[in-house]
């Protein structure tokens, strides 16, 4: 699967920094993959305080999304979280 980030010229074309930005990480319902994906957005956020999650099973219960709430302070920041969620074993998807 190819990734491609979003340029930060295309961040900031629709989001107006500082702001709350919303990441969905998609992958297999397991202990490991919402640790990952949660220290990766712990390890982007200047704050415990600046990051939250939020997390939702499928119906089967097979998969799991996984919500970063990141109070992002510029485009350069939401690219590191994405760069980090992409090396997340099992990701499936990224929204």
């Amino acid at each position: 699967m190819t990734h491609h980030l979003p340029s930060a010229e295309a961040l900031e074309a629709v989001h107006s920094f500082p702001c709350v930005f919303h990441v969905k990480a998609f992958g297999p319902n397991t202990a490991a993959f919402t640790e990952a994906v949660t220290d990766a957005g712990r390890s982007i956020a200047t704050s415990s305080a600046a990051v939250s999650f939020s997390e939702r099973a499928s119906g089967g219960g097979k998969h799991v999304c996984v919500t970063i709430s990141l109070d992002a302070h510029n485009a350069t920041q939401v690219r590191a979280l994405y760069t980090l969620l992409l090396a997340v074993p099992g990701l499936r998807m990224l929204l």
